[in-house]
């Protein structure tokens, strides 16, 4: 199965008809992260179709539908979950019941959770809390990317432990989504980058406890960094897709 088609089951089956499951619509709540995540694997009809009525970006003033119930499907970055609060933060609520769906773990330390426990008027209106594990754009039917653009630049001028744990963070997504505990294998160097986020998804992942489709390390995954194939960078490419892309005009 395609990486766009596991996320596009997870994304409806998983989340999206546990939540409109005997009720006739509800409201979807996005942030930047997991529209585009959403956007990269599902379209609008597929949406619309399974019973949400509109989405809406969270970080934006919306018109209460308090009759309605809400599903949110963000990242657990902190102006989002403020967002989140903010919905429930006087007597007149945004929506009903919600159903809460964070793109990767929650940061550790408990904070996001100790600001939802400070909130009294959102906590018997929640149905779910759930660290969805879906952290990546499925970009092409077996190619993804983390959407970290300036991350080759940062990381080349010198190791980031926090953008590298969230790498690690986002690849761990990754394998949740697959069902897959992979053995790891990376390049070694003296930057040491590949090594570190090697390092830091193996804690992750002997830790972790998701639906396995397969015996751990019966997939290998190997993470190197660009240095591994420097000669592709000064060579044209000539492949269909690439040359087709290349005479189409910028968007």
């Amino acid at each position: 199965m395609s990486f766009k088609a596991i996320c596009k089951r997870r994304l409806l089956d998983e989340m999206v008809r546990h939540t409109t499951r005997g009720q006739n619509y509800i409201v979807m709540l996005v942030d930047d992260r997991s529209l585009r995540i959403l956007s990269a694997c599902c379209n609008v009809y597929d949406v619309l179709e399974e019973g949400v009525t509109v989405i809406e970006p969270v970080c934006q003033h919306r018109q209460p539908l308090p009759d309605l119930d809400a599903l949110y499907f963000v990242s657990p970055e902190t102006a989002s979950v403020d967002a989140i609060l903010r919905d429930f933060s006087s007597d007149k609520n945004q929506y009903n019941r919600i159903q809460v769906y964070f793109t990767s773990p929650l940061p550790p330390g408990g904070q996001v959770l100790r600001k939802f426990a400070r909130c009294p008027n959102i906590l018997p209106r929640i149905r779910a809390f759930v660290e969805f594990n879906l952290d990546f754009i499925a970009q092409e039917q077996r190619v993804f990317h983390l959407d970290r653009p300036s991350d080759f630049v940062d990381l080349f001028r010198g190791q980031d432990a926090e953008k590298l744990d969230r790498i690690a963070t986002q690849l761990f997504t990754l394998c949740a989504s697959l069902g897959e505990t992979p053995a790891i294998r990376f390049q070694k160097n003296l930057r040491g980058c590949a090594k570190a986020v090697a390092t830091c998804l193996y804690d992750k992942l002997r830790h972790a406890e998701f639906k396995q489709t397969s015996e751990p390390g019966e997939s290998t995954l190997l993470i190197v960094d660009r240095s591994v194939d420097l000669a592709t960078l000064f060579i044209h490419e000539y492949t269909y897709q690439v040359g087709h892309r290349s005479q189409q005009p910028k968007s």
